[in-house]
């Protein structure tokens, strides 16, 4: 019947996820390049192209590559958090809290990463180089 409604419109993404699945590929393409290239020779057609969209629609996310870079490093961190970071911080997983050797971790991805090597402060006398008197 011409008009009813399928179980392909209620399957259909809202306009926010299909952003968001857009943003996703987007940066991950240009996580890769800026890995492989670096930042100096990104080249933000190439970024749209591999990741499947128009530089239209790269630039629709991202105003040029000083915007993205900063993006990337924020999307790399978010993204390493869910798959990496909650697994090394529950008490099954290695360095969890239920470890009791595990360096302290933050809280949050939000917050910074910091690891404690438990090591003394460096003192201004075992700074210093040695002569080789």
């Amino acid at each position: 019947m011409a008009g009813t409604a399928t179980g392909s419109a209620a399957a259909r993404r809202t306009q926010a996820e299909r952003r968001a699945h857009s943003r996703d590929a987007l940066l991950a393409a240009a996580a890769r390049g800026l890995a492989h290239h670096g930042y100096a020779e990104l080249s933000l057609t190439r970024v749209a192209a591999e990741a499947g969209y128009t530089r239209g629609a790269l630039h629709h996310q991202f105003a040029g590559k000083e915007d993205a870079a900063p993006a990337v490093v924020g999307w790399v961190r978010q993204t390493w958090w869910e798959k990496v970071g909650r697994v090394l911080d529950s008490p099954a997983g290695p360095g969890g809290p239920g470890d009791p050797g595990a360096p302290p971790r933050s809280p949050s991805p939000s917050a910074p990463y910091e690891v404690s090597l438990g090591l003394p402060p460096a003192t201004p006398s075992s700074a210093a180089p040695r002569s080789g008197a």
